[in-house]
């Protein structure tokens, strides 16, 4: 079991993103309000057992993980988490930009088989 170093509110946006979820979504899908969830982000409370079922049950995943007491995934690394917090914070345009072109990019170091960039320089994508 992994204690790690991510909050409830790190592992519910990573949850977000990876389900491509807004926090529009979870305040109409699970009945919580949108200043609760910016509460938890800023570390002024944490939600309560009631809503830590319903979350765990929207984004199928356990308790203990929202908690941090296991892990899903690896924990994120600083570049991860930079570019999570700055996804968090465009509108939804913004975000359908970066996830197109972060789709594209994917495609395109498939089709190169990931082992070198357009450049040919020998730098993975």
């Amino acid at each position: 079991m992994s204690t790690g170093t991510t909050t409830i509110y790190d592992r519910l946006f990573l949850l977000m993103i990876k389900h491509g979820k807004s926090r529009n979504d979870l305040v109409k899908d699970i009945g919580i309000s949108a200043s609760n969830i910016s509460d938890w982000g800023k570390g002024k409370s944490r939600p309560n057992v009631d809503v830590l079922i319903r979350l765990a049950d929207y984004f199928n995943v356990s308790i203990d993980y929202l908690a941090g007491r296991e892990s899903m995934y690896p924990d994120p690394s600083p570049d991860s988490c930079t570019l999570m917090k700055a996804f968090s914070e465009l509108d939804e345009e913004g975000k359908t930009i970066v996830l197109a072109a972060a789709f594209t990019q994917g495609q395109r170091c498939k089709n190169i088989g990931g082992n070198e960039n357009e450049n040919g320089n020998g730098q993975s994508c």
